[in-house]
């Protein structure tokens, strides 16, 4: 942090604005349907994001937009079944 300090005033905040700007893209590209091999397309009204076969099978997330879709599967790529099995 002290070497950030020593840079020019007018630099700080972009350099500061930068690494903000790495962190949040890092965290992006960790996502699940940034990592896994999903499609995205247009189904009816909504956009959906899936990896696999069909809905039945895969994972999937609908949404309003393409990234509504993505955080919607990412939401179900975390969530864990119903316990008793299958839904």
């Amino acid at each position: 942090m002290s070497e950030i300090l020593s840079w020019p005033n007018h630099l700080v905040p972009r350099v500061s604005e930068m690494l903000a700007h790495m962190a949040n893209r890092a965290v992006e590209m960790n996502r699940p349907s940034f990592i896994r091999p999903v499609k995205i397309y247009p189904n009816g009204d909504q956009w959906c994001c899936l990896e696999g076969e069909n809905i039945q099978e895969g994972v999937c997330g609908f949404g309003p937009s393409p990234d509504a879709a993505c955080a919607a599967f990412d939401e179900a790529w975390y969530a864990k079944l119903p316990t008793g099995g299958k839904t």
